[in-house]
């Protein structure tokens, strides 16, 4: 497998709390990897140092040999446009906006130009909603929510979806589907995943596991 993303001696500190510890890991292209741990194990954090929503206090983190730990917020903006899809717990869709609407927002946050809308289209289909497209988010199961929410994250073609509690809000039944859908995406379209979960169930479902005590890899 190719190496997709890397971190190396990554840290976080708040003050004086140490949220992340010297964490070293490895996603390769076409994985599925869970990182598991507590309430306050740092899983979170290290996600969102990952995906560069927050700046390390040390070390680096590298997608496809760059290091993005050194980019500036409006680069690391772009770079998560062109490579990473997020996916949480809530779904943070928006109330007012149609499924295919919010699937195409991040494309154009002040209106969706009308040629872009099939490529939305194609992404719902993906998850297969192609039939709900026109509904809004009070309209839809919470399920259907979080399939939008994952069109969402497709829609400009990542190497990476990172996933923070991505069945959190879901009965059993609806998570697994959720769960077959990452799958099914990985293979379909090469898609890897970062899943954050505390469930052992949701971990058991991916081809590795990282877990994570008190800020640090320990598994």
């Amino acid at each position: 497998m190719n190496k997709l993303l890397s971190a190396e001696g990554l840290s976080k500190h708040f003050g004086a709390v140490t949220a992340v510890s010297n964490i070293d890991l490895q996603i390769n292209s076409g994985e599925i990897v869970a990182i598991m741990g507590r309430s306050g194990s740092g899983k979170s954090t290290a996600m969102h140092l990952l995906a560069g929503l927050e700046s390390p206090s040390d070390g680096h983190v590298f997608y496809q040999g760059k290091d993005i730990a050194g980019l500036n917020e409006d680069e690391l903006a772009l770079w998560r446009r062109a490579n990473i899809g997020l996916i949480f717990q809530a779904f943070h869709l928006i109330p007012t906006l149609s499924a295919l609407e919010n699937v195409a927002f991040p494309l154009y946050p002040d209106g969706v130009k009308t040629a872009e809308r099939d490529r939305a289209a194609e992404r719902l289909a993906m998850v297969g909603l192609a039939d709900r497209a026109t509904h809004r988010p009070s309209r839809l199961s919470g399920g259907e929510q979080q399939r939008v929410a994952i069109a969402r994250a497709l829609i400009n073609n990542p190497g990476l979806i990172l996933a923070d509690e991505p069945t959190g809000n879901l009965d059993t039944e609806t998570g697994n589907e959720i769960l077959a859908l990452f799958h099914r995406l990985r293979d379909e379209a090469g898609v890897s995943f970062l899943i954050v979960t505390h469930d052992d169930e949701v971990a058991a479902t991916a081809d590795r596991v990282i877990r994570m005590k008190d800020g640090e890899i320990v598994a």
